[in-house]
């Protein structure tokens, strides 16, 4: 049986960020996990990549704020983006069916 180490947990909360930006899918599947969680759910031993696991429990949902004006530009972006590509797959799907 492999010993544990302590970590505080201010340091292991650096690390987990640090994982998610070094591996952007393990963010996207980590919010997945947690919109779907119920709160006071202990959720886990999730597997989001190979070697990266997760438990954890949702004590709440939050609203956030977006203080940073770059932030919030690059969200809105990233939304238009997606409705752009949406629409504009939906319109090459029917030029496809009307040839």
């Amino acid at each position: 049986m492999e010993a544990r180490q302590w970590v505080h947990p201010e340091r292991a909360r650096q690390q987990f960020v640090a994982l998610l930006a070094a591996h952007h899918i393990l963010g996207v599947a980590l919010a997945e996990l947690l919109r779907s969680t119920p709160c006071g759910q202990l959720r886990g031993p999730e597997q989001l990549g190979p070697g990266d696991w997760v438990v954890f429990r949702v004590d709440s949902f939050q609203g956030c704020r977006i203080d940073d004006p770059s932030i919030a530009q690059r969200l809105l972006q990233l939304e238009a983006d997606a409705w752009l590509e949406e629409r504009l797959q939906r319109w090459l799907s029917q030029q496809a069916t009307r040839s």
